[in-house]
C-alpha cells in the first residue's frame, strides 16, 4: 500500500480509538493488514533495481506518494485535533507508516549500487505478505485513498 494510505489509516485509527495506548499499536498493526491487500508495486526483474526505479510509472507514483504523505503528516493531525489530540494523530500516522522505514535504507542502498541486497528476516516477512503488489493494483490504492479522504472529511463535520 502507498505510504500516504498507511498514514491516513493511522489517523483514522487515532480518531476511532482515541486512547493513544491502544491506538498507536493498532495503527502499527494496520500497516500489515493493509499490505495484505492488492496494492501498487513493481517487480525487480533479474536483480535490476535501476530499471524498476527508473521506470516512469514507478518514479511518478513514488514521487507523488512522498509529497502527499508529507503533506498529510503536516496537515491531518491539525485537521482532526477537534476529535483527538493532534499528537495522538501524528503518533498513529507515524506508527502506521513505520514498518516501511526499513525499506528506505534498503532502497537508497540499492539505488546507489544498482544491485538488490539481501533481505533480513523482518523484510522477508514484510515482503511475503504482499502477495499482490502489481502496477495495475494502483487502482486499489487510489480507491483506498479517496475512501479514506471521504471518511476524514466526514469526521470533520
Amino acid at each position: 500500500m502507498l505510504t500516504t494510505n498507511h498514514a491516513i489509516a493511522g489517523a483514522l485509527v487515532a480518531v476511532a480509538v482515541k486512547n493513544p495506548a491502544a491506538a498507536i499499536p493498532l495503527a502499527f498493526v494496520s500497516h500489515y493488514a493493509m499490505d495484505m491487500l492488492p496494492h501498487f508495486g513493481m517487480a525487480v526483474i533479474g536483480g535490476n533495481v535501476r530499471a524498476r526505479n527508473n521506470h516512469p510509472l514507478y518514479k511518478a507514483v513514488t514521487s507523488i506518494d512522498i509529497v502527499l504523505c508529507i503533506g498529510a503528516v503536516i496537515v491531518v493531525p491539525f485537521l482532526l485535533n477537534a476529535q483527538v489530540s493532534w499528537l495522538t494523530v501524528l503518533a498513529c500516522m507515524l506508527a502506521a507508516v513505520s514498518p516501511d522505514f526499513a525499506w528506505v535504507y534498503k532502497f537508497f542502498k540499492e539505488l546507489k549500487s544498482g544491485i538488490m541486497t539481501r533481505k533480513g528476516a523482518f523484510n522477508q516477512f514484510h515482503k511475503s505478505i504482499q502477495w499482490a503488489e502489481r502496477p495495475y493494483a494502483l487502482v486499489v490504492d487510489i480507491l483506498w485513498f479517496v475512501g479514506s479522504l471521504l471518511i476524514v472529511g466526514r469526521s470533520l463535520s
